[in-house]
């Protein structure tokens, strides 16, 4: 925690700082500690934004679970790429390259001493099972439910 009453927040796939703003402006008690994008205009526009966050712009899947560790968020706030999931285009979901970082992540939190509890890595699973779930799904069971 950055102190008694605030979580320690990170912001992956920051860009501008749109989620560091949403945090700001609810309720919750959070401070944003640190920011990770690749882009580097966003990231100055983030530096711009909110002078007092450490902003790194370096790849996520760069990064390994002892030194999420270190970073001893309580919370992660992300908004990573969505078009692997959309319906316009391929929709290759976790087989899109643009997932990977994304996907590294979700392995992360496995490993990672500072989240490691069932109750936590419940949701997470769960998002990258949707599409993959739908595509196992064989003609025949698809039939069945009409």
């Amino acid at each position: 925690r950055c102190n008694d009453l605030m979580l320690r927040v990170l912001e992956l796939y920051s860009g501008i700082g749109g989620m560091h703003a949403a945090l700001e402006a609810s309720a919750l008690p959070g401070k944003v500690c640190g920011a990770f994008d690749l882009h580097p205009v966003a990231n100055e526009v983030y530096r711009h934004n909110f002078p007092s966050v450490s902003v790194h712009g370096r790849n996520l899947e760069s990064i390994s679970a002892a030194a999420m560790d270190k970073l001893r968020a309580d919370v992660l706030l992300m908004s990573p790429p969505c078009q692997p999931f959309t319906r316009q285009g391929p929709a290759l979901g976790v087989a899109d390259s643009r997932c990977n970082s994304f996907m590294h992540i979700v392995a992360l939190l496995r490993d990672m001493q500072v989240w490691r509890t069932e109750q936590k890595l419940s949701s997470t699973a769960s998002l990258s099972k949707g599409r993959e779930r739908e595509e196992k799904r064989t003609a025949k069971e698809r039939r069945e439910e009409k």
